[in-house]
């Protein structure tokens, strides 16, 4: 469908003579000050991935005296030109689409393209980005530690059941939220990329995906919380306790990531209610 419209605006616009590109406005420098700094979407498309987007979608700007720089997370840099104090046009495009919004009860607002980012403080952005890596690495360690211990099961040197329940659980909770979100940019690709357009009809609908998205919705808390009483149950067991601490911080973040996806409503997700 995408590359349909992309083939029907290029028919359209076929013999039409591109537009001088305006001149380059001035803007004040208390505009340049107020306004930069690090912002994140608040405005999903979806608000129900709003929790995902918010952390994804997080640009910072940085002003020159002649034109406005762009980064997400330093790796995605664009460059816009102003058209006046408050409005920037992409380099090589005529229209504006990024303007610097009056502020909302003291809080400085964005309106780039079709998305609205609110102003956040820069330690935010990157407490959020190291809590998310710190997360990533736990899950992946007990991703990759899992072929060790299994094949140590195998053989039969792992006997002791509080040691073994406290490597499977932590194991099952994080291929849990492995899968979920695999579900999620799965059904969302689309929106996620800006590349295609995704089949929203088969998720607003109970279908494979959205019931499959919602079956692990719920499983993965109750993994958690499992975990957590494993934790609990065989807190004085004669096991190794690097084995133990290590459940233990994997349990924790994935306790945080449980609450995190609870408040913004990723826990119990029907998309077809």
């Amino acid at each position: 469908m995408l590359e349909i419209a992309r083939l029907v605006r290029r028919y359209l616009v076929r013999d039409l003579i591109p537009p001088t590109l305006p001149p380059a406005a001035s803007v004040p420098s208390e505009l340049l000050q107020r306004y930069a700094g690090y912002y994140e979407g608040i405005s999903s498309r979806h608000q129900g991935l709003n929790g995902f987007g918010r952390l994804l979608h997080v640009r910072k700007l940085t002003f020159s005296e002649k034109e406005l720089i762009t980064t997400t997370y330093g790796l995605v840099r664009e460059r816009w030109l102003p058209v006046s104090g408050r409005l920037f046009r992409k380099e090589g495009e005529s229209i504006a689409s990024l303007a610097l919004l009056p502020d909302a009860e003291g809080v400085a607002l964005i309106q780039c393209r079709w998305s609205t980012l609110k102003k956040v403080p820069a330690v935010q952005v990157w407490a959020q980005s190291a809590g998310a890596a710190l997360i990533s690495l736990l899950v992946l360690s007990s991703l990759l530690y899992a072929p060790v211990w299994t094949f140590r099961w195998l053989r039969g040197s792992l006997r002791n059941a509080a040691s073994l329940s406290l490597r499977v659980m932590p194991l099952v909770t994080s291929l849990l939220l492995v899968t979920f979100d695999f579900l999620i940019g799965v059904g969302f690709w689309g929106l996620i990329t800006g590349r295609s357009v995704d089949d929203l009809f088969a998720l607003g609908v109970p279908s494979l995906l959205s019931v499959s998205i919602w079956i692990v919705s719920l499983a993965f808390p109750a993994a958690v919380t499992a975990s957590l009483y494993i934790l609990y149950h065989h807190r004085h067991a004669v096991i190794n306790r690097w084995v133990y601490w290590h459940s233990a911080a994997i349990a924790i973040a994935l306790l945080a990531v449980t609450i995190y996806y609870a408040c913004w409503g990723l826990i119990e997700l029907r998309l077809w209610a």
